[in-house]
């Protein structure tokens, strides 16, 4: 039985913002998935990182194909603290 992409790409995120910080290889990525969720193919990572990066979540590399950058949303905005009255 064929799992959906959509659990997929769920749980590649939820390995990614469990594990990275910043970047990383599909290599570890394929590693941590199997260790989490069981076996996976390099070609359905691609897949689903390819999706990812078209969504803006992920960005390739320009020099190297296996290196991977989460692209976290930026954080949102402190407002500022209201001056004390007194």
């Amino acid at each position: 039985m064929q799992k959906s992409d959509e659990t997929i790409a769920e749980r590649v995120m939820q390995v990614i913002t469990d594990k990275f910080a910043g970047s990383f290889t599909v290599k570890n990525l394929r590693y941590w998935y199997t260790v989490k969720y069981g076996e996976i193919s390099s070609r359905r990572i691609f897949l689903v990182i390819d999706q990812l990066e078209a969504d803006g979540i992920l960005r390739r590399s320009e020099t190297h194909v296996n290196k991977v950058r989460f692209m976290r949303p930026p954080a949102p905005e402190k407002e500022p603290a209201l001056p004390a009255t007194e």
